[in-house]
């Protein structure tokens, strides 16, 4: 008698767990009220998209990268941007460089020639009116804080329909794409018009990625290889506008390698996308050989510092990375256009090892825990970083180059904020909004930074007084 009511019990408790267990972790978490609908409904059948939730919060975010940046719009031409756009103000030029750019996009994708037609269309349709260069910037970023929303919540729901998390993906989008909306590291890529590649190039980025996961995720094959073909073609737009974007193909062969059937095997996870498997290797290996066609970065950014050799150049990426990188990413202060400890004389300097390491043990972390998030983080990270070391071009440390990779961090920072949300969320809504207060000041004042070379130069002989 005792025994079958023990087994009563046990029977009880176990069914209640699955119960729980279906829905989600978060349904049953302390302070937790209101979750979208993102855990699996049932054991085989996912948890349809909650349409509303994602509408709403990816407007938002989007609102919120738009007014973090609308000061900019008072920016006026500095450093470079005069003599990079005096090209367009003659008349009797605009064709024959419209031509070239076109031409280009064949005979030499790495000389930005996307980028160079929309300052050429915008000289042609809006005239000279710098508010709307400006305006175009903030729309550009604007798209890319909605597309990288868009990507995070796919890739997330799909770790959730395979079991492979239990961290809620609208959560995750939602934060992920409000920091990358309001970190002040953006404010360069957005104020700056000679920067305009690194908008153009990211928000192609960001949007192939999507298409990706469309022809990946979907069952019809029709729908399949339209999502293929777009995803190719707005990675096409990215490289076009920067070249730090040659990453993209290596970038989209690892997500679909993390998004494989966690319990196939490697072989067959490989005969179920076979074309689009290839077709990724294939131009992840080839896409940084696009640099034999004529590597001519036609925007300049610098700020009047010599370019340097080599293997100077090389160590100085391998420097900056953990002096300035990586520390404006994680604590944003001291944003410079000429920083301190970024350039080495060559690898005799110490420095630069601090960067190799850092560089090695992150990519060891994320192989020991074997955690996706961790692995897609430093995986766009190395994505915007690298081919910078590679191509050697005026700027040795630049806000604009970790615009891209900074979804890496804020990836890192959603993942955070999510599994906070879940376990209590007025805690977490209290981090969350005091991080974005803190966060769109410190742009808004970057900002109004870059709205003058006066201002400009005052705040690098701050952080640098020694600056040229």
């Amino acid at each position: 008698m005792a025994k079958d009511k023990k087994n009563k019990q046990q029977a009880a408790a176990s069914a209640a767990s699955r119960q729980l267990a279906d829905k989600g972790p978060a349904a049953g978490s302390r302070g937790s009220r209101w979750q979208p609908a993102y855990a699996r409904s049932s054991a085989d059948k996912p948890a349809p998209v909650d349409w509303k939730f994602a509408i709403i919060a990816g407007v938002s975010v989007m609102l919120l990268g738009f007014t973090t940046h609308i000061f900019s719009l008072n920016c006026g031409f500095v450093l470079n941007d005069r003599a990079n756009l005096d090209y367009l103000y003659n008349q009797t030029k605009m064709v024959r460089v419209a031509e070239d750019s076109i031409s280009n996009l064949i005979l030499k994708p790495l000389s930005q020639p996307w980028t160079k037609q929309s300052f050429i269309s915008d000289r042609s349709d809006y005239g000279g009116k710098i508010d709307w260069f400006h305006g175009a910037n903030i729309l550009f970023h604007t798209v890319a804080v909605g597309y990288l929303f868009m990507f995070v919540l796919g890739f997330m729901r799909q770790l959730v329909n395979q079991k492979r998390t239990d961290i809620n993906p609208y959560y995750t989008a939602t934060a992920t794409a409000a920091i990358f909306a309001t970190h002040p590291i953006t404010a360069e890529a957005v104020a700056y018009l000679s920067a305009r590649g690194a908008l153009l190039g990211t928000t192609n980025y960001f949007l192939s990625l999507n298409f990706l996961l469309v022809g990946l995720l979907s069952k019809n094959p029709f729908v399949a290889i339209g999502g293929y073909a777009l995803a190719v073609w707005t990675g096409c737009m990215s490289i076009w506008s920067a070249p730090e974007m040659v990453s993209l193909p290596a970038v989209a062969l690892f997500v679909a390698l993390l998004l494989r059937n966690p319990l196939a095997q490697w072989k067959k996870s490989f005969e179920e996308n076979p074309i689009p498997l290839s077709l990724l290797a294939v131009a992840a290996v080839g896409a940084p050989f696009l640099a034999l066609r004529g590597f001519e970065p036609i925007v300049a950014v610098n700020v009047g510092t010599p370019i340097l050799n080599t293997v100077s150049y090389v160590a100085s990426q391998l420097k900056a990375v953990p002096f300035y990188y990586l520390r404006c990413l994680a604590f944003p202060c001291g944003l410079s256009i000429d920083p301190p400890l970024t350039v080495a004389s060559g690898f005799s300097d110490p420095l630069v090892y601090v960067g190799v390491g850092i560089i090695l043990a992150g990519l060891y972390a994320a192989w020991r825990w074997r955690s996706i998030y961790s692995g897609l983080a430093c995986l766009f990270l190395l994505a915007g970083f690298v081919p910078h070391a590679i191509y050697i071009q005026p700027d040795t440390a630049a806000d604009w180059v970790a615009y891209m990779p900074l979804a890496g961090v804020a990836l890192l920072g959603g993942v955070f904020i999510a599994r906070r949300w879940q376990r209590n969320v007025h805690k977490a809504m209290m981090i969350f909004v005091s991080l974005l207060l803190l966060l769109a000041d410190l742009s808004i004042f970057r900002d109004w930074q870059w709205s003058s070379n006066v201002t400009l130069w005052t705040s690098a002989l701050e952080v640098r007084p020694k600056s040229a």
